[in-house]
């Protein structure tokens, strides 16, 4: 992997931001002999970037970006031989669905109390989502 450099790092890369206190402890520790700062800075690095899911797909594309992998959801859709935002719709019902399943249990919303409801899914659902 190349070095760090303005000359060799794309754009989202470039504007990453690292809390200053992590940046100022790497420019300290820096100081000492037979240091790393590096590992403080890639630490803070992980940290930040551990605030996102990368669940979604422009959360994927937007951190692929950063190592300069554009147009990620168009070559997706070349290879699986459809359009790339046909994939991103597809990735998004199927992130809803386990976030449904995750954090509701797959029940369906009820105003009222009543006999517990799963939302339905269809096996050619299931079909189409595995790809």
């Amino acid at each position: 992997m190349k070095a760090l450099s303005a000359g060799n790092v794309s754009g989202p890369l470039l504007r990453f931001r690292i809390p200053v206190v992590e940046a100022r402890k790497a420019i300290l520790h820096a100081k000492k002999a037979n240091s790393r700062p590096m590992n403080l800075v890639r630490e803070s690095v992980r940290l930040v970037l551990h605030e996102d899911t990368f669940q979604r797909p422009d959360a994927v594309a937007k951190g692929l970006r950063m190592i300069g992998i554009e147009k990620l959801w168009t070559q997706c859709g070349v290879d699986l031989g459809c359009d790339g935002n046909e994939v991103i719709k597809a990735l998004n019902r199927i992130i809803d669905h386990r976030n449904r399943i995750v954090h509701e249990g797959d029940i369906q919303h009820r105003a009222r109390g009543g006999k517990i409801k799963f939302h339905k899914i269809s096996a050619k659902q299931v079909a189409d989502d595995v790809i």
